[in-house]
């Protein structure tokens, strides 16, 4: 049997294999159609017959089998290591987050963080990636930072030499001390640089 058409708002839509809605709280959920007896696998495995409707993905994977959260944390006072919970239960630590001031105004108070970005190529890729002639390195994270009130901001990078599989938490060198299954900690690697109350800051996570 072909794939269905289909009525929606005065509209015809042929030949459709499927649809995407919004959930509440972010990310999407899809609903391909579905015909006779087939497996479909994704993050899980359904056996679906007679012409189903099934969600094979949720949170914006889009069949990659990539999920994601995203939020937005305005500190109630500056902080100079940030904790942002995720809604979501995870069984492990995100592949990448992204955070930034999204407050849409300058800002010129000296040493204020504006960016972090912490990313983990050993989780997502199985390896971690070279860092000198006899080692490698596991994740990263680039922050970005005023220094003073008149400069534009700087960036730096620090990388992890301990890779996710390390449940450790107590210093910079583990993923994470940046990164939990339930947490995230933004910081710039100084307990003299601040996420600014009363900014917003908007985020990403993504999960493998």
């Amino acid at each position: 049997m072909a794939n269905p058409n289909i009525s929606l708002l005065g509209a015809t839509y042929n030949g459709v294999t499927g649809v995407t809605l919004p959930k509440s709280g972010g990310g999407t959920a899809t609903f391909p159609w579905v015909e006779g007896s087939q497996t479909i696998t994704t993050n899980n495995t359904y056996d679906v017959t007679n012409l189903a409707q099934v969600i094979v993905n949720v949170a914006g994977g889009g069949g990659s089998g990539l999920t994601y959260e995203t939020g937005t944390w305005t500190p109630t006072s500056d902080i100079a290591r940030g904790e942002i919970s995720f809604a979501n239960t995870h069984s492990e630590a995100p592949i990448l987050i992204a955070l930034s001031d999204a407050t849409g105004t300058a800002n010129t108070v000296t040493n204020s963080n504006m960016s972090f970005v912490f990313f983990d190529p050993y989780k997502a890729f199985g390896a971690g990636f070279p860092y000198n002639s006899t080692g490698l390195r596991y994740a990263f994270n680039f922050y970005g930072y005023r220094g003073t009130s008149t400069g534009s901001i700087s960036g730096s990078v620090f990388m992890c030499s301990k890779n996710s599989d390390n449940t450790g938490s107590s210093d910079t060198s583990y993923p994470r001390y940046w990164a939990s299954p339930t947490k995230f900690y933004p910081y710039s690697n100084s307990t003299s640089r601040y996420w600014r109350s009363g900014r917003t800051y908007k985020w990403y996570a993504v999960w493998k």
